[in-house]
Formats: structure tokens, C-alpha cells, sequence
């Protein structure tokens, strides 16, 4: 689960640069597209994060 979560964040840090050079070009369906691709990237990561904490802490306790 750790290695998803990284290749997640991994891909969007990389598109986050290429996406606003475009964005500075024109704005258009495609960049539009590549910026909510983005985001939910981040927000995968982030609930993946969470659940590796939480199943963490939860095999800790037993």
C-alpha cells in the first residue's frame, strides 16, 4: 500500500510543473482535465496515507 501511495504522489509532483506551463498557453478541456487528474491523485495519496495510519495504529493495539 506504502509503494501506491508514493507512485500517486510521485505521478501528480511530476505533472503539477508540465500542467501550468500549458495552463500559461492556453486553457482548455485538456488542461482542465490534467488539473482535476491532479487533484484527485492528492486526494488518493491522502486517503491512502490515512488508512496506512490508521490499519498502523490498529496493529499496534491487538
Amino acid at each position: 500500500m506504502k509503494i501506491v501511495a508514493y507512485l500517486l504522489i510521485s505521478a501528480a509532483s511530476s505533472a503539477i510543473p508540465l500542467t501550468n506551463r500549458f495552463r500559461e498557453g492556453q486553457d482548455n478541456i485538456f488542461t482542465d482535465s490534467a488539473a482535476s487528474a491532479i487533484t484527485m491523485a492528492v486526494l488518493a495519496f491522502l486517503s491512502l496515507a490515512l488508512s496506512a495510519l490508521f490499519s498502523e495504529s490498529a496493529d499496534d493495539c491487538v
